[in-house]
């Protein structure tokens, strides 16, 4: 018979041993996992980081869209505001009292027009405003054209 002593000893050594291979095992499987894991965490941090990336591109896309849509429509705004121009109607006859009554005759319409235009700033008016003066136009040139004959 084995001394009480020695069997202890080794039955602390065997649980130790079972211990070590049990902690080793889980080790192995700890650093298995955690690779997967890691894999793992990576493609999803690379995912994000592109998903945020294709979001912040779209939101720069939407702002650059958004912004070109109001130039656009300020551009728009700023011609319709724009008087007729004078400068334009004499470079286009050459020279001032080479200017037509028709051609001033009609430039006086679109002087009328952006006054009427520049004085209403409601959109129905404004198509009021461009609806009459078509009128007063056909009617002022049928009597132009009368004028004339």
């Amino acid at each position: 018979m084995k001394p009480i002593k020695q069997t202890w000893l080794e039955a602390v050594r065997a649980d130790e041993r079972r211990k070590a291979a049990t902690l080793a095992e889980a080790r192995r499987v700890w650093d298995a996992t955690d690779v997967e894991a890691r894999d793992r965490g990576r493609l999803e941090h690379a995912l994000l980081l592109w998903r945020l990336a294709d979001r912040r591109l779209k939101e720069a896309e939407e702002l650059w869209r958004r912004q070109k849509e109001r130039e656009y429509v300020a551009d728009l705004r700023r011609r319709a505001r724009a008087p007729p121009d004078l400068q334009a109607l004499v470079l286009a006859h050459g020279t001032y009292d080479r200017i037509t009554p028709e051609a001033w005759a009609a430039f006086d319409r679109d002087m009328e027009g952006w006054k009427l235009r520049i004085q209403s700033s409601d959109e129905f008016l404004e198509e009021q405003n461009a609806l009459r003066q078509a009128e007063e136009a056909g009617l002022h040139r049928e009597a132009v054209g009368r004028r004339a004959a």
